[in-house]
């Protein structure tokens, strides 16, 4: 398939540490706009486009440890936990904790 072909991307299924999501980006031809190496997707920033891969193109998760729920994004885990557990809990508080209780996401994080 070509990296630029966005047909059946959406069948990709990846499971790739987040350090390794950089191989799948690209600059797109004769600009310097980050460009998803998968399905095309552009963004002016890179950070966008890495948010896009980890969501759309890989395995990765990230638990509630409340519920069955699983979250593409760590961003959306803190919102998870204040709209549907009334818990408010910063990113590196939910590392820790589940740190502490030995709970792992798809991929190991550092």
């Amino acid at each position: 398939m070509n990296s630029l072909d966005a047909t059946n991307h959406r069948d990709i299924s990846l499971s790739v540490c987040p350090k390794a999501i950089q191989a799948l980006m690209v600059t797109v031809p004769g600009t310097s706009k980050p460009m998803c190496k998968i399905c095309g997707f552009t963004s002016k920033l890179k950070t966008t486009i890495k948010r896009h891969v980890i969501a759309k193109h890989t395995d990765i998760r990230y638990p509630c440890q409340l519920c069955p729920k699983r979250m593409s994004r760590e961003g959306t885990r803190v919102i998870h936990y204040k709209q549907v557990h009334g818990v408010i809990l910063s990113i590196p508080q939910i590392r820790k904790m589940m740190k502490e209780e030995n709970i792992s996401n798809s991929c190991p994080t550092n």
